[in-house]
């Protein structure tokens, strides 16, 4: 409301993400808006993008603690390490049945690639009709939060399951240009 008269849209050309840029080992800046430099400390890159961040940072006030920033980057980076480490454990024994639940297409092809087979299962009942069909397997579900008015974890542990054992956020998987959260 405030800049409601006075707003200027740009062309989604100016549009980059950080982490694409390192990705695609990018060493000079464009004319971009970059966003979530400062999300992980990237203390490897060779860009020039991360480069005038830290400059800029430690001209800031919270220049006062970088260990902090920089413990708080690597915590993000265990997290993620230990998050593949248990889906990945799962997942590689035989007995596992992989399940997608939710029904948003786009992060339903973004998760496919992950996994050998996937069953999609758009509400918590379809997750229970693939349970109940095949007792005795062990079971990894891949949840979109947001199916089922935003109870799927709750669904999920209401008939003994546990989160980041049994089932996992399908957003911790991918990386923010796929519409996930791993840097």
């Amino acid at each position: 409301m405030i800049y409601k008269d006075d707003t200027l849209l740009i062309d989604e050309n100016w549009n980059y993400f950080a982490e694409s840029i390192r990705h695609a080992d990018e060493r000079e800046l464009k004319n971009k808006v970059y966003h979530y430099v400062g999300t992980l400390c990237t203390v490897n890159s060779q860009t020039e993008m991360d480069y005038l961040y830290y400059k800029t940072l430690l001209n800031t006030p919270w220049s006062n603690d970088p260990f902090d920033f920089l413990n708080r980057s690597i915590y993000k980076v265990d997290f993620q390490i230990e998050i593949f480490e248990k889906l990945f454990t799962r997942v590689s024994d035989v007995n596992n049945i992989n399940i997608y639940y939710g029904s948003n297409i786009r992060l339903i092809n973004q998760v496919k690639p992950l996994f050998h087979t996937i069953h999609v299962a758009e509400d918590f009942e379809a997750v229970k009709n693939i349970i109940d069909t095949n007792e005795g397997h062990l079971f990894t579900i891949i949840v979109d939060t947001v199916i089922d008015g935003g109870k799927a974890f709750q669904n999920l542990e209401s008939i003994g399951l546990d989160y980041n054992v049994d089932f996992f956020d399908v957003r911790c998987l991918l990386s923010y240009v796929q519409g996930g959260y791993v840097l």
